[in-house]
């Protein structure tokens, strides 16, 4: 089966943002995807924030809204698919501590690059959910 993908996503990062090193994202997108069971359009808006909290290690805030819209689902799709037909919105804040000691920040060759990431995502549906990640 075939699949078509339309997407548009526009993103501009800041590394030093008001004359200090406050490192900033934003990003918005509107995206339509055909899967074998369904089909999916979202649209939304996002931005994080960033400083270095200590040598090599950096703090990040992010806040995401999106508008989803799961369409058109088949009959042998999965639950958790199914679930999901219809509009919905989704608002989420994801937390950050990124640490880097590579010895180079394009082309490393030693050293390791570290993140755990907690977020906490809301829909209107009334579900939410958390999440940790280690990296």
């Amino acid at each position: 089966m075939g699949s078509e993908l339309n997407s548009v996503e526009l993103s501009f990062t800041e590394p030093w943002l008001f004359d200090m090193p406050l490192w900033s994202k934003s990003d918005i997108w509107n995206l339509y995807k055909e899967f074998d069971t369904y089909n999916l359009y979202t649209r939304g808006l996002g931005t994080t924030l960033g400083y270095p909290i200590f040598e090599k290690v950096s703090g990040y805030v992010g806040y995401k809204l999106s508008f989803n819209d799961v369409q058109d689902v088949d009959d042998n799709a999965a639950l958790v698919i199914k679930e999901q037909e219809g509009e919905s919105t989704q608002s989420g804040v994801t937390v950050s501590l990124s640490r880097d000691v590579t010895n180079d920040a394009i082309f490393p060759s030693r050293g390791s690059r570290n993140r755990a990431t907690s977020s906490n995502t809301g829909s209107s549906s009334g579900g939410t959910s958390t999440s940790l990640a280690f990296r």
